[in-house]
């Protein structure tokens, strides 16, 4: 599954809008075990698996409340972390 995301995130105390698309796919899990009087008792969940995030776009707000588009290549190793962790936590949060 694809999905455009578009999130606020805090970095080096600034704030930025990151527009990037997500690659996941959603898995169903399920497993059965002898409860009690219950011989059968059957659990089932969803976990997401992400598969890729690709940052498309990175808007800086400076202090005057207006925004400048900067190379998403300017973003640091801890900076890109940093967003594809935010993003996993959207996903997660829609499924």
């Amino acid at each position: 599954m694809q999905e455009s995301i578009n999130i606020e995130v805090e970095l080096r105390g600034k704030t930025f809008d990151i527009e990037a698309e997500a690659d996941y796919e959603v898995i169903t899990s399920e497993c059965t075990s002898e409860v009690g009087d219950n011989p059968y008792c059957t659990e089932r969940w969803e976990e997401v698996q992400i598969e890729g995030i690709n940052i498309l776009r990175v808007d800086y707000w400076t202090d005057s409340d207006q925004f400048k588009q900067i190379p998403v290549s300017s973003l640091l190793p801890e900076d890109r972390r940093t967003v594809e962790d935010k993003i996993a936590d959207v996903i997660h949060d829609s499924v």
